[in-house]
């Protein structure tokens, strides 16, 4: 809580106090709107603390996601094991990744393995269906979809072009 705030609080109750020993005409009505005005101000500055955590907290969580997809890329990963690894439900994680990168999680990923797959086709001279094993894709037809639709080239023509 600001400082401000703080002042704000001390300076409530200290005429509540004084309401209270003095028990002039109405104190009562007095006190009850006080305490009330109270309980609002605290109950904002409350609202603003949390959300400044939960902004802080989902960066946290983004932060273990994307590192558990880089350090895991080339691995089968589902969504289900990303989102456990970040401590956050498979819905939370799509939501705090799109709002922070425009994108889903999986799309990460994929563009995680795809660039992983150009290095390959790059400095190697592995054929195509091992690349995409090795890239992290179980289906090569399913990884050259992929990487002609991101590319629009073929991971054949990728390479010739290098």
């Amino acid at each position: 809580m600001p400082i401000s705030s703080l002042d704000y609080v001390t300076s409530v109750v200290d005429f509540m106090i004084e309401e209270y020993t003095n028990k002039l005409q109405g104190y009562q009505t007095i006190l009850r709107s006080r305490f009330m005005e109270l309980v609002v101000q605290l109950s904002r500055q409350y609202e603003k603390q949390e959300r400044r955590q939960g902004a802080q907290s989902n960066l946290m969580h983004l932060a273990e996601a994307i590192s558990f997809m880089e350090d895991n890329y080339l691995q089968p990963i589902s969504r289900e094991e990303i989102a456990a690894k970040s401590n956050i439900s498979v819905r939370h994680l799509n939501r705090i990744f799109q709002s922070y990168y425009q994108t889903t999680p999986f799309a990460y990923l994929l563009q995680l393995r795809l660039e992983h797959a150009c290095r390959l086709l790059k400095t190697t001279n592995l054929p195509i269906s091992e690349i995409s094993f090795q890239s992290g894709f179980n289906d090569s037809n399913y990884f050259t979809r992929q990487f002609t639709k991101v590319f629009t080239l073929s991971p054949k023509a990728y390479r010739k072009n290098r």
